[in-house]
């Protein structure tokens, strides 16, 4: 068998990794939250928003996680990240 071998342009592998470490940035400042507040601020800026919510930590402390978005679909993966984590009651 014959392999065929793809050649990616160094900018796209770049980019892609941004990409990756930008979504892995996002679940982990979120993920030191094992239970959020009921409420989020979103912020609105000229180049995107910032996100803050507060909750719990896994040893019950209290912290506030502040996320900033870049684009319109990171703002919503945040969202919906927040969506799907315990409430802090």
């Amino acid at each position: 068998m014959s392999r065929i071998k793809k050649q990616v342009a160094e900018e796209d592998l770049i980019q892609a990794l941004e990409e990756l470490k930008q979504e892995y940035e996002q679940m982990t400042k979120l993920g030191k939250l094992s239970k959020v507040n009921e409420s989020i601020t979103i912020n609105r800026y000229d180049n995107g928003w910032m996100v803050e919510i507060s909750g719990k930590t896994i040893n019950d402390d209290w912290k506030t996680s502040k996320i900033i978005c870049n684009t319109e679909a990171d703002l919503i993966e945040v969202i919906k990240t927040y969506n799907n984590t315990d409430l802090d009651n």
